[in-house]
């Protein structure tokens, strides 16, 4: 064989793959979907409200056994990204007609607290660490914290002072999250009525505008209606 003919035969091997690595990357850096015994989430909450007692048993202990660990695991792990896949997402993400369907580390999280809010009262055992990530500040999160511990029904007593902690930002504005969460446990949170009567000036954000009228009339309507303008 001709050394030029050896020479393209080389040349057409390595372009043949370089394209096929270029074509395989990109689901090789995909997140994967996440599941729980080869289930969603949503499957499982399905099965938790079907009003099926051997179904719901069932949901209950995998809620308890392996979902609502997985998700505070992937909370606690999830932390952050290698440089060199970010990278070569970034790279991919580039090149026309390619995509990476990638979830960064700290979406990876929010995404683990959304599916624990999901999960309602069956996912009450996560309380304890939900309270710590509100008790940390952590911008990322706070907000996805503090929504899933008002949605797992969190006892008052404890949830009410973790919000009121996490009620307000570094820079003194409110968090709209916390807001909505001390919402949920109406009278119960009579306590935040002061910081919440205190962030009706705060203009920080549309949502806070909106966010607190509202709590303030799910803890104590009839205080709310005697405010000026209401």
């Amino acid at each position: 064989m001709k050394p030029a003919v050896r020479i393209s035969i080389a040349a057409a091997i390595l372009i043949a793959a370089v394209v096929a690595l270029i074509a395989g990357l990109p689901r090789w850096l995909a997140t994967p979907d996440v599941t729980f015994g080869g289930r969603p989430v949503e499957a499982w909450v399905a099965e938790l409200k079907s009003g099926n007692p051997g179904a719901s048993n069932t949901a209950v202990a995998m809620t308890t056994n392996v979902i609502v660990p997985q998700l505070l695991d992937t909370v606690h792990r999830e932390t952050h990204d290698r440089r060199l896949k970010l990278m070569l997402v970034e790279a991919l993400d580039s090149l026309p007609g390619i995509h990476v369907d990638f979830v960064p580390a700290d979406g990876r999280r929010a995404l683990a607290l959304e599916d624990l809010a999901k999960l309602g009262p069956a996912g009450e055992s996560a309380t304890p660490e939900l309270v710590r990530l509100l008790d940390e500040n952590d911008e990322r999160l706070i907000g996805h914290a503090a929504t899933a511990l008002a949605a797992v029904r969190c006892k008052p007593a404890i949830a009410v002072p973790a919000l009121l902690h996490a009620l307000l930002r570094p820079d003194g504005h409110g968090r709209p999250e916390a807001v909505d969460a001390l919402a949920e446990y109406g009278t119960n949170a009579r306590v935040a009525i002061p910081q919440l009567l205190n962030l009706l000036d705060d203009y920080g954000s549309k949502e806070i505008r909106v966010a607190v009228p509202r709590a303030l009339k799910a803890i104590d309507p009839e205080r709310f209606a005697k405010l000026p303008g209401r």
